[in-house]
């Protein structure tokens, strides 16, 4: 019985500080490795490169009611043109510098001495609104952004179209192709 013995001596002991070092020299190893930013990522996105297409379901349809306009086959009136910012800056390429409403009448620039883009958009917005009245087709709009122009710039000119009750968004081809 002399191998089994219980009492003091018989005692499993644990080297903790080995088992410490290991966990301290993981967790280094973990905190230099990963890179967050590598996640985020950006998508690289280009706007489409022909010419919009308006959806011809009246040759499918049936006749609409007498005095019922189809507003599908009314190609948008008002297009917005919205410039990016060139150069060799990460910060500030792709962002908006430029932003008009072209319609039959000719072109208007949206501007005011030093707004940034939110203002930009809030008076795009107002001044579609405005257009909108004037117009026979007031559900679509077509939106021209130069191959530069950053997705998030392209979505929120859509939201500011959409804000002024344009419901149909049209992308043509960026004037920089």
């Amino acid at each position: 019985m002399g191998q089994y013995a219980r009492g003091p001596a018989s005692r499993v002991m644990v080297p903790i500080t080995p088992m410490l070092d290991m966990t301290f020299q993981l967790l280094f190893f973990f905190l230099v490795f990963f890179h967050s930013a590598a996640l985020e990522g950006q998508m690289d996105l280009a706007l489409p490169t022909e010419t919009p297409k308006v959806a011809q379901e009246q040759a499918k349809a049936p006749e609409s009611a007498p005095g019922e306009e189809d507003p599908v086959d009314e190609p948008p009136e008002v297009t917005v043109i919205v410039r990016a910012i060139q150069g060799d800056d990460p910060r500030t390429l792709g962002q908006i510098s430029e932003i008009s409403v072209q319609l039959k009448e000719g072109l208007t620039p949206i501007q005011e001495g030093g707004a940034d883009t939110d203002r930009l958009l809030v008076l795009l917005q107002e001044h579609l609104k405005k257009v909108r009245e004037t117009l026979g087709n007031q559900r679509d709009v077509l939106i021209r952004g130069e191959r530069r122009l950053r997705w998030q710039y392209v979505v929120k000119v859509r939201d500011a179209c959409q804000k002024a009750g344009f419901s149909n968004a049209h992308f043509s081809p960026p004037p920089d192709v």
